[in-house]
């Protein structure tokens, strides 16, 4: 930095030249404003870089933001998975004891059925076997209105031989 002299211009050391003129106040005002702008420049260089860095320090912090993020939508998701996974299977479980409740009802209603299908055939048998014995008594009582019959027509024949005899007896 230069010094002021006199009479308007710098003065030098070692050159003679008149202290304290305007110049050289000028000079040294411009010189002391010159100062303070770079110790200006300087702070606001050093604002710039503390503010890049804290930037930078920002940037990295909503990288992590993002990663966690992401993570943290990512367990979400498994968490939203697991939760139907968990319904899924709570209705695979479900559906699994109605299909075995279902096959029992299946295997009661296949035994009934079998049941059911050895009564009927025990029922046609029998129903043969009855109408076979109605044939067999419908001729037996066709047999037997046939001598009843008979037995009535000689019961007749007989009846009339007796009324004779009794005719002929009395007549006499």
């Amino acid at each position: 930095m230069q010094q002021q002299g006199g009479e308007g211009g710098p003065v030098n050391p070692g050159v003679g030249s008149p202290p304290g003129g305007p110049v050289a106040r000028k000079l040294v005002m411009v010189e002391g404003e010159l100062e303070r702008a770079e110790d200006r420049a300087e702070q606001a260089d050093s604002k710039v870089w503390r503010l890049e860095e804290q930037l930078r320090g920002f940037d990295q912090s909503l990288k992590s933001l993002q990663a966690s993020e992401d993570k943290v939508l990512q367990v979400i998701k498994c968490r939203l998975v697991e939760e139907e996974l968990k319904t899924v299977f709570t209705s695979a479980k479900s559906l699994e004891a109605q299909a075995e409740k279902y096959s029992n009802k299946e295997d009661r209603y296949e035994e009934e059925i079998k049941n059911l299908s050895n009564k009927l055939k025990e029922a046609e048998t029998r129903a043969e076997y009855a109408e076979r014995t109605v044939a067999k008594l419908e001729k037996t009582v066709d047999g037997l209105e046939d001598a009843l019959t008979s037995a009535r027509n000689a019961n007749m024949e007989l009846q009339a031989t007796l009324n004779q005899t009794m005719e002929e007896l009395n007549s006499c």
